[in-house]
């Protein structure tokens, strides 16, 4: 799809010396000034104004973000949405995605603080449903090998990591957060609350 939106043939140009060598030379790029091109050479299949629509976008996205810019996208979205989740970064126009934020300040949650999303309770809440994300690969694979070394035959669903014992019985592994409540009567009460796999919104 990138060689249909950035070759000129498929608006029907045709366009020459892009490259040139000498013998025993390696190739070298030519600069654009030195193309020779020929306009409307044969049909074109991409519109003209698809075509440059398209580079313009390309050009836009080659250019590295500052932190500030990043920053700043951030505090749109927040404006526009009156929420913030990776779900909803990576879903708005722009070249901004959640991992680029995660790589540049850290952590979302660290991205959030800077423009002003969230308190302190749901940075917290959001950093454990990270951590937990992380760790339910690690706990499908102790899983696997615990059922084997008991003499259980198992099978892992690489799409759903649904768990498939002994041919009989399927199995979902669900982490969650464990809330220990007290009544009025003073006994607790466990509350588990899933967590894995979700994303906050």
């Amino acid at each position: 799809m990138r060689q249909v939106l950035t070759n000129e043939k498929y608006i029907g140009n045709n366009v020459y010396n892009r490259h040139s060598f000498k013998l025993k030379k390696k190739h070298v790029d030519n600069p654009p000034d030195m193309w020779i091109r020929k306009e409307g050479a044969f049909t074109g299949v991409v519109p003209v104004a698809t075509f440059m629509t398209a580079q313009e976008i390309l050009a836009e996205r080659s250019r590295k973000l500052t932190d500030q810019e990043l920053l700043e996208h951030l505090k749109r979205l927040y404006a526009e949405c009156g929420s913030l989740s990776g779900f909803i970064i990576n879903q708005a126009l722009g070249r901004a995605t959640a991992s680029m934020y995660s790589q540049r300040f850290g952590s979302l949650s660290r991205a959030y603080q800077l423009v002003g999303f969230g308190n302190a309770d749901r940075l917290e809440f959001m950093e454990l449903n990270r951590r937990l994300r992380q760790l339910h690969p690690e706990i499908i694979v102790r899983t696997e090998q615990t059922i084997a070394n008991l003499g259980g035959q198992v099978w892992r669903d690489p799409k759903t990591d649904l768990l498939t014992l002994n041919d009989e019985l399927v199995i979902s592994v669900v982490l969650a957060r464990c809330h220990t409540l007290v009544d009025k009567y003073g006994q607790s009460q466990r509350l588990l609350d899933q967590a894995a796999g979700q994303c906050s919104r």
